[in-house]
């Protein structure tokens, strides 16, 4: 199946925390971690209160008792479990991304030697606004590593697409295989109690890392991970994950580790929200109307409820060996590429596309060249690019407001920073839309918006409309949503039609309305669900979306599973709000529509 861009990303967080750490694999990664009874890490409670620590027990002689063992160790191997789920809610447009990784530790030194494994799956998960566009993957990894004498890594990794191996060299500091680095932090305590994991009284030691420490343990392999975090390097060291060792009361050696940035994540990406934001606004827009942050901020939620890294069953000197396949020996050098959607672009050519090349934007400082459309790239509908800059001292950022596709919102995957006097060749990547019913790009309209990088104050660069026609404007059209039988129309007036269409309910997310929206005025307007109750208790969900005049959304409103649990809800039956709708410019006019909508489920 083709892998979404959010699963791409995904894929690259899981091979950077795979470079750091030697591994092998179980059959699957939902199988259950190991259970810490503590109530800081709330985890299950066991009998008992634990026993007292003895006095010449600390958080350091434990810790310098760690490094101290694995140095001497000829082998070290641990179970390692990664997992990250994340929701972003942004005017309305959502999406959700999982990852669940579980795998085995394994590296030993031969003589002067020191060899590792990697094998395992990587479980990956994207969700979107419908069934149909839901996109999973799970992947199989298999790499060894092997510490040659000037540092640097011989590494041979396991192609899973067409099982075929390949060699590379890696630098050391790109390419980190010790496990003493783990052990990093400000601060250590250790708990008053013992513990137990997996039956074994254990010592609590919490502490703190950084994310700079986290950064500089994982190196350049960091390069997929640190697309998902918002802030820069400049930064890392203001935000920090939970950490938990827990040493075995009668060898003191290290049996499970958890770090834990959930929280952590989740600051990240407000903080980094809230500054651009700032950055961006002065305190009253061009239009004239006061700009309240308050409440433009309420519209951005962010939900992430898991991203930790687990290492458990923790053990020394029980591998014997470690042996690499002869026909991994055997490779050839060169890098893997993982092209997910080869047989699905195998033989597709759409000859309708009658597209010749456009210059969307041309004047003194850039310009924006559509060159061509690749209907079946590897991220879905693509137009590629070339971007110029070519101002003498500007670094610009090129960017897309907004996209339509045949009057549907549809967000592409496209930003590109250009230094003076460069060019950059970039593709416009587009969420295909069958799933809705959207069979055919015809009209594609593109929000062009250049700028200064480094100067939001300052004027725009360029700002222009651009529609694209694959097929030749003449056979442009509009989109028409077939009703279905599971639509439940909320509202359908001369101004707005909002419609649920179907709902779905998961573990992670909660419960979740899927909506399609319909602007038929010629403004712009935001529509939001105020006074929201699950089942007569106050709620407020995930909603909130700004829709262009005349165009249209799928979208969704939803509620957290922890929302219905503090709510003590397990079956949602009837869901309350307010719908609102009013023009984005003018909040202080009355509204376009007011209305109580009640849904018995």
């Amino acid at each position: 199946m083709k892998a979404k861009k959010g699963l791409c990303l995904l894929l690259s967080v899981g091979l950077a925390v795979t470079m750091c750490t030697p591994c092998a694999a179980e059959e699957e990664v939902l199988a259950e971690s190991a259970v810490v009874s503590s109530a800081e890490t709330g985890a299950e409670e066991t009998a008992g209160e634990g026993m007292e620590i003895p006095g010449d027990i600390t958080a350091q002689s434990l810790i310098d008792g760690y490094i101290k063992r694995n140095e001497e160790a000829a082998s070290i191997c641990a179970e390692e479990r990664m997992a990250l789920s994340m929701k972003m809610a942004m005017l309305g447009e959502e999406m959700s991304i999982k990852m669940d990784m579980l795998l085995n530790l394994e590296s030993m030194k031969e003589t002067d030697q020191e060899i590792s494994h990697v094998a395992g799956d990587m479980h990956m998960m994207q969700e979107g606004m419908s069934e149909e566009e839901n996109a999973e993957e799970t992947v199989k990894t298999e790499m060894y590593a092997v510490k040659e004498d000037d540092a640097s890594y011989t590494v041979y990794a396991l192609n899973p697409e067409n099982g075929t191996w390949t060699k590379s060299t890696m630098d050391g500091e790109l390419f980190n295989m010790d496990l003493r680095d783990l052990i990093k932090g400000d601060t250590y305590e250790l708990s008053e109690k013992t513990v137990e994991v997996d039956g074994t009284a254990c010592y609590e030691v919490k502490g703190l890392m950084s994310l700079g420490d986290m950064i500089d343990y994982m190196g350049s392999s960091m390069e997929g991970l640190s697309e998902v975090f918002p802030t820069g390097e400049e930064d890392a060291d203001t935000y920090s994950l939970d950490v938990f060792y827990y040493f075995n009361t009668e060898t003191k050696d290290l049996v499970s580790l958890k770090m834990d940035g959930s929280a952590m994540m989740e600051k990240m990406f407000m903080d980094a929200l809230t500054k651009g934001m700032e950055e961006a606004e002065t305190g009253t827009s061009e239009e004239g109307y006061d700009f309240d942050m308050s409440q433009l901020l309420a519209l951005f939620q962010i939900d992430v409820p898991e991203f930790v890294v687990e290492l458990d069953h923790i053990t020394f000197d029980t591998v014997e060996s470690i042996e690499i396949p002869e026909e991994a020996l055997a490779a050839e050098e060169g890098d893997i590429d993982y092209d997910w959607n080869e047989d699905e672009k195998a033989g597709l050519v759409d000859e309708s596309i009658t597209f010749e090349s456009m210059t969307a934007i041309d004047n003194d400082e850039c310009a924006i060249i559509l060159e061509d459309i690749d209907p079946n790239d590897d991220w879905g509908y693509a137009i590629h690019a070339e971007l110029q800059n070519k101002s003498a001292d500007k670094k610009l950022m090129f960017a897309i407001d907004n996209a339509y596709v045949n009057g549907v919102e549809n967000d592409p995957y496209f930003a590109a920073e250009v230094a003076p006097g460069k060019k950059a060749k970039k593709a416009i990547n587009f969420e295909k839309m069958d799933g809705y019913g959207l069979t055919d790009f015809s009209d594609i309209e593109l929000w062009f918006n250049v700028y200064d990088s480094d100067d939001w104050s300052a004027g725009d660069v360029a700002k222009e409309v651009v529609h694209v026609y694959p097929h030749g404007e003449d056979s442009a059209a509009p989109f028409v949503r077939e009703s279905a039988d599971t639509d439940q129309v909320l509202v359908d007036d001369e101004n707005i039609s909002v419609i649920v269409t179907d709902i779905n309910e998961d573990d992670t997310w909660g419960y979740t309305l899927n909506l399609y929206l319909l602007n038929k005025t010629d403004k712009d307007i935001m529509i939001s669900a105020e006074d929201a109750s699950v089942n007569g208790y106050m709620a407020d969900p995930y909603f909130g979306h700004t829709l262009a005049a005349g165009k249209s959304a799928f979208t969704d409103m939803s509620w957290s599973e922890s929302t219905l649990e503090e709510n003590g809800i397990t079956d949602v039956e009837e869901i309350e709000f307010t719908l609102k709708a009013y023009e984005e410019d003018n909040w202080s006019e009355d509204g376009l529509l007011e209305q109580v909508v009640t849904l018995t489920l």
